[in-house]
């Protein structure tokens, strides 16, 4: 599944992230008609369609809920950058993200605790 946003996507995605709870469209129209957007119903529920044909939002008659939280989203993007352009291995992103140059002792030490509190699943 792909996981990309527009910028208007993600706005909304902030706003019901920020609240952290189910909301109506009735709320999040009115967070863009104090701007300058000043957005139509329809305009909005065009929006949450493809939120949801996205697979990121469950919409109801009068309730939208993120199907993630803020941080597991960020957790699927990463994923998919890295199954994407880099063959779906860390150690190819971390070669990438470094130029291949040396890292420090610290980033050794930081990157060794890293997985060792991932294989012990905390």
């Amino acid at each position: 599944m792909r996981y990309d946003m527009s910028k208007t996507e993600a706005q909304i995605m902030d706003i019901l992230w920020s609240i952290d709870r189910k909301a109506s469209p009735k709320e999040i129209l009115a967070f863009f008609n104090k701007g300058e957007k000043g957005w139509a119903r329809q305009t909005l529920n065009t929006i949450l369609t493809r939120l949801e044909s996205k697979g990121l939002i469950k919409k109801e008659r009068n309730s939208i809920e993120p199907l993630y939280s803020k941080l597991e989203y960020r957790q699927l993007k990463g994923q998919e950058i890295i199954d994407d352009m880099y063959e779906g291995k860390l150690s190819n992103f971390l070669s990438a993200l470094t130029g291949q140059d040396k890292i420090s002792h610290e980033e050794e030490e930081e990157l060794n605790q890293l997985i060792n509190r991932l294989k012990k699943g905390e």
